[in-house]
């Protein structure tokens, strides 16, 4: 039982009488220990630490003051590193009651699978129970954690989480006493390539009577300060590199410039050349060095060419805004040296502007370990697609929750209209099915030329020829793209078709998912579905012989009136069927939840 090799800590500020019962329930479980931190709660608690230490398997470390939550975890991470070993693993959770003890036994069980990960409890917080507040700030700050740091969580706030022993030593060196604390283990844990997991569990918030003890003891204008500081920090940092880099290069600029414009060169162009590229090159190796040592905290060497090819792109821009700048200025029949200081003053601000625009690109590229970009599930073209495709067309909001085990998901194709807004709006990631002619250049140009562009939309003459160039230049981003989801080849027919069952097993193997588009006619509208084809549901048999476990066949539907991806309905094989009496029951259904409006 994996809770014999577990520990669970939870640090405790003047807790509720329930959390004695939540004790009693997590050590009937069998977990090793119990490591409750009483977190000077005073006198008034000491009936229910009292008890809590009555409880056999139960320890209770206390102190007089309080010092808050990150100092508590600190406290209890130091106790199990004296007492325990690398054959154990550690949960965190909360006395308030928002961790159920089934999703504490899962946190720990995913923790011991993989020891060098930091596994996550995540809430859910699109239900409609979450308070507005609550829901608002958790959005916030994983947003900002994804931008300033290149991960996505779904729950940075989360308190139940499970890590190895081998952690504890990196834990122990964070810094932060109170709610803070969690969000830095976020940032340090990611920095130093240690991978962040979540998986989901039960999302609680309860309204309670005034007459009932409230719990929480976040105080927004002592704890919410402490908590941004430590989430802008390297936001903090990569600005004053840039003001440090400014600094430098104002100053060059404006003495390179006065000079520049004494000389009366005929080209404004060449007037400000000589003093924008000198003065970026000298701003330039400051800043390299110090967000390659402070802010991104670079390994390796070729960060260096990354770094200047960027910089090239930014000193075109800042050069050009230069030559504008002095055009305007100009006008005003100012003297060299007035001339020269308001061109500094507006260039600087604008490159101030370009350098905060460029944090997302230095810390996903110019110094992004190697290993972690190997980390993607998509490939580079498809994110880098997405990327730009998502500035101009609004993503839908995902409401299906991240699948725990492997799961096959079917989605109307709906004109590309399916396929595109799965890609572009699912929080999580998926193998799709894709026709095998869309794989390569000539198979996919083949497909285009010789039915879609032309046959099709029965093109002659000279539309023929242009419909002929429009599927070569749509081959050449359609078939890297393909591949770039990691989608699935479909044979359809003949002995080719076991190519896609073995692809399909191999990932379901490893316990990711699958999209199928199932339409027989990919151009159905919406209000016109068509019939299906049901060869993907001999998966679930494959499935079952080696897993002794049934799939689940998850139907997706697009609401584009709520701008949503919702679920429609799930089917499964019952576990004792004949599977070939109950394939068409389960098909007929999946049939039906398809047919179901999609308002698209």
């Amino acid at each position: 039982m994996v809770q014999n090799n577990t520990i669970v800590i939870i640090p405790a500020y003047e807790p509720p009488r329930a959390f004695i019962e939540y004790v009693n329930e997590l050590t009937g479980l069998g977990f090793q220990e119990i490591v409750v931190v009483n977190d000077g709660s005073g006198e008034k608690y000491a009936e229910v630490f009292g008890a809590l230490e009555k409880i056999e398997r139960c320890t209770v470390l206390s102190y007089a003051e309080n010092h808050g939550k990150g100092y508590a975890l600190r406290h209890a991470f130091s106790y199990c590193k004296e007492r325990y070993d690398e054959n154990y693993a550690f949960v965190t959770a909360d006395c308030d009651g928002q961790h159920l003890v089934h999703d504490v036994v899962r946190v720990a069980e995913e923790a011991l699978k993989t020891p060098r990960d930091l596994v996550l409890g995540s809430r859910d917080f699109s239900l409609d129970h979450v308070p507005a507040r609550s829901r608002t700030g958790n959005i916030t700050t994983r947003k900002l954690y994804k931008f300033f740091y290149g991960l996505k969580l779904d729950d940075t706030q989360t308190g139940l989480r499970a890590f190895s022993y081998s952690l504890l030593d990196e834990l122990l060196k964070i810094k932060g006493d109170r709610f803070e604390y969690e969000m830095d283990m976020l940032i340090v844990l990611h920095r130093k390539r240690y991978t962040i997991r979540e998986i989901p569990i039960t999302t609680i918030y309860e309204e309670k009577p005034d007459d009932v003890e409230k719990v929480s003891h976040y105080k927004t204008f002592r704890d919410a300060p402490r908590v941004a500081f430590v989430l802008f920090k390297n936001a903090f940092w990569y600005l004053l590199s840039a003001i440090g880099s400014g600094v430098i290069e104002i100053t060059a600029f404006f003495l390179l410039a006065r000079l520049a414009l004494g000389w009366n060169f005929a080209s404004v162009a060449l007037t400000m050349a000589i003093p924008t590229v000198a003065s970026r090159v000298l701003s330039s190796v400051f800043n390299f060095f110090f967000n390659f040592k402070v802010v991104f905290h670079g390994k390796q060497k070729r960060s260096v060419f990354r770094y200047y090819t960027l910089w090239t792109v930014q000193l075109g821009i800042s050069y050009g805004i230069a030559c504008l700048l002095n055009t305007w200025v100009a006008t005003f029949g100012a003297s060299v040296a007035v001339t020269a200081a308001l061109i500094t003053l507006f260039k600087y601000l604008c490159d101030l502007v370009i350098s905060i625009a460029s944090y997302g690109v230095q810390r996903s590229w110019v110094f992004a370990d190697p290993k972690e970009k190997r980390l993607h599930f998509y490939g580079f073209f498809l994110r880098f697609c997405r990327f730009f495709f998502n500035i101009f067309v609004r993503k839908y909001e995902c409401k299906l929750e991240t699948p725990e085990k492997p799961t096959v998901y079917l989605c109307r194709h709906l004109h590309t209209h399916g396929p595109i807004k799965i890609y572009q709006s699912l929080h999580f990631d998926v193998h799709s099915y894709v026709l095998k002619n869309f794989f390569t250049f000539k198979s996919c140009f083949k497909q285009f030329g010789g039915y879609t562009f032309t046959v099709k939309h029965k093109k002659k003459g000279l539309g023929l020829v242009f419909a002929k160039i429009g599927a070569f230049f749509a081959s050449l981003v359609v078939a890297p793209l393909v591949r770039s989801t990691k989608a699935i080849p479909v044979y359809r027919g003949g002995n080719d078709s076991i190519k896609t069952y073995r692809k399909t097993m191999e990932y379901l193997d490893k316990g990711e998912s699958i999209m199928i588009y199932p339409d027989v006619d990919y151009t159905a509208s919406a209000d016109t579905a068509s019939d299906i084809y049901t060869g993907f549901l001999f998966l679930d048999k494959l499935y079952y012989n080696k897993h002794k476990e049934h799939l689940d066949f998850v139907v997706v539907r697009l609401d584009t009136k709520n701008k949503a991806i919702v679920e429609s309905g799930r089917a499964r094989f019952s576990e004792n069927a004949d599977f070939r009496a109950e394939m068409p029951q389960v098909a007929k259904q999946l049939q039906d939840l398809l047919m179901q409006e999609t308002n698209v």
